[in-house]
């Protein structure tokens, strides 16, 4: 049987207490919001650890349960580790200011002509990964062939089971 934890160096987006004081943890480099298992909890060291990463915008090494979606072990990265990650872990040269959108302000009805959203400059660069609609349409149809939620034929046997 597969195991549900990996050890990885990541950088922490947010830090965010919720309700009952826990306290979630978003990582830039996984999907999930993840909080301390109990035994990372009852060590300080855990919580200390994740907030300086978090203050400093530095990465830090994590062993997350994917599955549980917790953080179970945290410690500081080795150098060895921390220029693995520098080489892999290139910034944007000139990245955009993160700018809300406020949902209520799309219109659906238009939400499907490209063009539109184009004159947002993150959007411009995107011409350059996907040159046009038609592609990225082909790249989507692709996507959606590999779940399990949706009849087949699917692109990949076994199909992924997205949701």
């Amino acid at each position: 049987m597969a195991t549900a934890r990996e050890t990885d160096l990541v950088t922490v987006a947010a830090v965010r207490t919720g309700d009952e004081k826990a306290v979630e943890y978003l990582f830039n480099e996984r999907q999930r919001i993840y909080m301390l298992a109990e035994r990372a909890a009852t060590d300080d060291q855990s919580a200390r650890r994740l907030n300086e990463a978090f203050d400093k915008s530095r990465p830090i090494k994590v062993t997350l349960n994917a599955k549980r979606g917790t953080i179970e072990r945290v410690s500081e990265p080795t150098r060895a580790e921390m220029e693995v990650f520098a080489r892999s872990h290139v910034p944007l040269e000139k990245p955009d200011k993160i700018v809300p959108i406020d949902i209520a302000k799309i219109d659906p009805t238009t939400f499907n002509f490209v063009d539109l959203y184009l004159k947002w400059p993150t959007f411009r660069r995107c011409t350059k990964i996907v040159p046009r609609y038609a592609k990225a349409r082909d790249i989507f149809d692709f996507c959606a062939q590999l779940s399990c939620n949706l009849p087949g034929p699917y692109a990949v046997t076994p199909c992924i089971p997205f949701q």
